[in-house]
Parts: structure tokens; C-alpha cells; sequence
């Protein structure tokens, strides 16, 4: 079964994120502070792709991932010379 994350503030869908189950967690506001500046910091737009990608890299000892910036597919525009 795949979950369909909503991305935090857009109401879009994160199909690409995979599976996924839903977890709540609530540091103290100092250390979301610490957490959400790191995530800034390393290009992430939103603090629990950082927290699962920091999770995993801390449980699998490898380093924590780069993100991709974000960036929406382009669709093909049509050839305007085939349209004249």
C-alpha cells in the first residue's frame, strides 16, 4: 500500500517520498530551532524530509544525503515551427 504524504503548507502530494507512516514528534522549541536552521542549512525545504534522511544516515552510519533543490517537472512545450 502506498501513503501519499502532503507536503507542509502546499496540500500537494509527495507520491515520490514512497511508504511512509506517520509519526509525531515534539522537541523541545530549542532544539526544533537547532533541527530547523540545520535542515535550511542543507537545502531541505521541510524539517521531516531532514529528520528521516538524518534518522536513516544515523542508522546506517552513512552520511547524510544532499537533497535534489526542488523543482517541478517541465512538460514539453510544442514545436511552434510544425504549428505554422
Amino acid at each position: 500500500m502506498t501513503h501519499v504524504v502532503q507536503e507542509e503548507g502546499f496540500g500537494l502530494p509527495q507520491p515520490h517520498k514512497g511508504d511512509r507512516v506517520p509519526t509525531m514528534v515534539r522537541p523541545p522549541r530549542p532544539l526544533r530551532l537547532t533541527l530547523e536552521a540545520a535542515a535550511a542549512a542543507a537545502g531541505y525545504r521541510h524539517l521531516n524530509d531532514y529528520l528521516v534522511d538524518l534518522l536513516e544516515a544515523a542508522h546506517s552510519g552513512q552520511p547524510l544525503p544532499v537533497p535534489q533543490a526542488y523543482r517541478k517537472e517541465k512538460l514539453p512545450l510544442p514545436d511552434k515551427t510544425e504549428a505554422a
